[in-house]
């Protein structure tokens, strides 16, 4: 027999909501930027057909450990398999012990990185965002402009995506779960981002899509999509502009992503990343100060983030009585 639980994907969606995890993963970044979790453990595999992102943490005081481990195998679609899976191990902190699996199937993962993002907008953005551009068509990108949703009363949402026809699914997606708020999809990439307050980047690119030149004081942007080296959302102007260039870890952004693209080719400085996103929320370090700043949240994930997102997940769970640990 198991000596664990494994919970499935379906318990999980139906137990936890993003809104949930705003604050946990709040707590998880300033945890972090206080040095309470240890270095960042990452493992990035990058396969023929996809990649394997391998994460573990801790926190200082906290009875669990979190190891997890996700999938992204886009190829899975043409075989009637999704092309994201992933499961979170929670371990017993003080003995190693296995307490739970949660076959959450990345939907975790994809809450808690959507959560990092609207506490990012929360810290940094401008208190008015009318407008939100949003560069992909993925589930992530649909869960950042929700999640920014919850710490700013926007009323538009422009969208671009390299389909066309996958752009509109996701306005058509987005339109019926957040009514009031207008949708349109954009022809290019320039356009968006020229007329967005506020610009998220949730793509898998490897070439930058958002140009420095493009940008204008008082925007904000979030990019979430470059966690790999060779990915790259953003060039090297887009960092250089930003009076506040914020990261969720310095030390895996300048390994990974677009700072460390943008460092490799002699764009950027170790020193020009102002700070780590834990140390703006505890008010250790200003954020933005003056509504015309350009701002930008690069981030790349941490395994406080997954650690966040198990807890929360197993104390409701225990409180339902739907799990014995």
């Amino acid at each position: 027999m198991t000596p664990f639980p494994v919970i499935s994907a379906d318990v999980i969606r139906t137990t936890v909501g993003l809104a949930d995890l705003l604050e946990p993963v709040a707590e998880a970044l300033m945890a972090f930027s206080r040095g309470e979790s240890g270095p960042p453990a990452v493992s990035l595999l990058n396969l023929p057909l996809g990649e394997v992102h391998i994460k573990s943490a801790f926190l200082q005081g906290h009875p669990l450990l979190a190891v997890k481990v996700a999938t992204s195998f886009p190829g899975n679609a043409a075989q009637g398999l999704r092309p994201f899976d992933g499961v979170m191990l929670a371990l017993n902190a003080q003995t190693g012990q296995v307490v739970a699996a949660l076959h959450d199937e990345s939907y975790l993962t994809d809450l808690r990185t959507a959560a990092a993002g609207a506490v990012a907008a929360r810290a940094l953005a401008n208190p008015v965002v009318r407008t939100v551009g949003v560069l992909g068509t993925g589930v992530q990108a649909r869960l950042q402009v929700q999640a920014v949703r919850l710490v700013r009363d926007f009323g538009t949402v422009l969208v671009w995506g390299r389909s066309p026809e996958k752009a509109e699914q996701l306005v058509h997606d987005l339109a019926t779960r957040m009514p009031g708020v207008r949708f349109t999809v954009m022809p290019d990439r320039r356009s968006l981002v020229e007329h967005s307050d506020l610009v998220i980047t949730a793509t898998s690119s490897r070439a930058p899509l958002v140009e420095g030149a493009w940008l204008r004081p008082g925007q904000h942007v979030t990019a979430i999509g470059g966690d790999d080296v060779g990915k790259v959302e953003l060039d090297a102007a887009v960092l250089g502009r930003a009076n506040r260039l914020i990261v969720d870890s310095r030390e895996l952004n300048l390994r990974l992503g677009d700072v460390q693209a943008a460092l490799m080719g002699g764009h950027l400085r170790s020193e020009d990343v102002h700070g780590e996103l834990g140390e703006v929320l505890a008010g250790d370090l200003p954020g933005r100060t003056h509504e015309r700043q350009i701002t930008v949240a690069k981030l790349v994930g941490l395994g406080g983030q997954d650690l966040a997102a198990v807890e929360v997940t197993l104390n409701r769970l225990q409180a339902a009585t739907r799990v014995e640990l």
